[in-house]
């Protein structure tokens, strides 16, 4: 710590989970604050009251993932103490920020909803359907039915918008997204960072068609077929593309300030390719559109290349059928690095070959 003391990077985490859990609302929801990822919206909770319920949502995603993690070093106390914290914030979503085909984006400091089919303006926000299914809280058809309304609603041709209808009328209670023109930034455009969320949760879903269709369209080489309009670097992600909602449709801005590309990576590498790591190893599990005989990924992974090739003939988009580890069939479709016999066939190859038939 600064001021004095240690502690171990897992109670370091844990200290942030902790707090994170000790701010939440008397309903079980964080807090707004003066904005959460979304900076514009920077006026729903300044009096602390406000709550996000895109936050409550990557609370909830971060539990998960410290459930996995104390599993994985079997602390079995922790793991179940976080597993119930999580139980408890989903079951919070679902009762109160479920709106009847998409998720609620939050609440204000005056107890007023945003992001609500009952609203005039702002009825649906991406973050909080792709969110939903990310971190688990969205279940069976809730699932698909928040993630077909963004089909639905906020589909252009360029990509899912942030939210939809943009606002029009400045509310002094949302603050700077409802200043924003509509159409561009936070007010309706097609915001690359949350497209990216979107891809993984229709991965999450095998949706793979349609999370290949989005990958596809929101690739930076894609939109330059109209250059004159795009306006900006072919080889890098904007921060996002004016929506229909502006008279300049197809308009990129911002390049280069954007987290889009590390997310997009993770998208394509991790989801859509499907060799994606874990505590265990490394597990194979594509979401491919079947247009795709065969590809051929390497990755890099604690010290070894893995050189995966991926079969398939039926033209499948989910589903492993076998796997080969340097020539030997494995059960599965994770390479357990636990595991003695794989241990065995990796030792001493700086390169591991894959072959999977889907």
């Amino acid at each position: 710590f600064y001021d004095e003391g240690k502690a171990s990077i897992l109670q370091h985490l844990l200290r942030a989970v902790d707090f994170s859990l000790s701010q939440l609302t008397e309903r079980n929801l964080a807090k707004f604050g003066p904005g959460d990822w979304n900076d514009t919206l920077d006026y729903l909770g300044r009096q602390g009251r406000g709550e996000s319920v895109w936050v409550t949502m990557f609370l909830a995603y971060i539990l998960k993932e410290v459930v996995d993690l104390c599993q994985y070093l079997k602390e079995e106390t922790l793991a179940q103490k976080y597993q119930q914290a999580y139980e408890k914030i989903k079951q919070t979503v679902n009762q109160h920020c479920w709106d009847g085909k998409w998720y609620i984006r939050g609440t204000t400091d005056s107890g007023g909803v945003i992001g609500s089919s009952k609203n005039e303006q702002g009825q649906i926000f991406l973050n909080t359907q792709s969110w939903a299914v990310i971190s688990g809280i969205a279940e069976g058809q809730r699932a698909k039915i928040c993630m077909e309304s963004v089909r639905q609603i906020l589909e252009t041709p360029k990509g899912p918008k942030i939210l939809h209808p943009p606002y029009t009328k400045i509310d002094p209670s949302i603050g700077l997204a409802t200043r924003c023109v509509p159409g561009k930034k936070e007010n309706g455009a097609v915001f690359n960072h949350p497209v990216s969320w979107a891809i993984l949760a229709e991965c999450l879903l095998g949706h793979a068609e349609r999370a290949f269709d989005i990958y596809k369209r929101a690739l930076p080489m894609n939109p330059v077929v109209d250059i004159d309009r795009y306006e900006v670097e072919p080889y890098v992600y904007a921060e996002y593309v004016t929506s229909p909602d502006h008279p300049t449709f197809g308009q990129a801005s911002h390049s280069w300030l954007t987290g889009s590309a590390t997310w997009m990576l993770r998208d394509v590498l991790d989801y859509i390719l499907g060799v994606r790591p874990t505590y265990k190893g490394l597990l194979i599990d594509p979401c491919i559109t079947g247009r795709w005989k065969e590809f051929t990924v390497v990755r890099s992974f604690r010290g070894k290349k893995y050189r995966v090739q991926v079969l398939n003939p039926a033209g499948k988009n989910k589903g492993v059928e076998q796997i080969w580890l340097n020539g030997q069939l494995i059960a599965g479709n994770l390479i357990d690095l636990k595991d003695e016999k794989i241990n065995q066939l990796i030792a001493q190859r700086s390169t591991v070959e894959v072959k999977v038939r889907m």
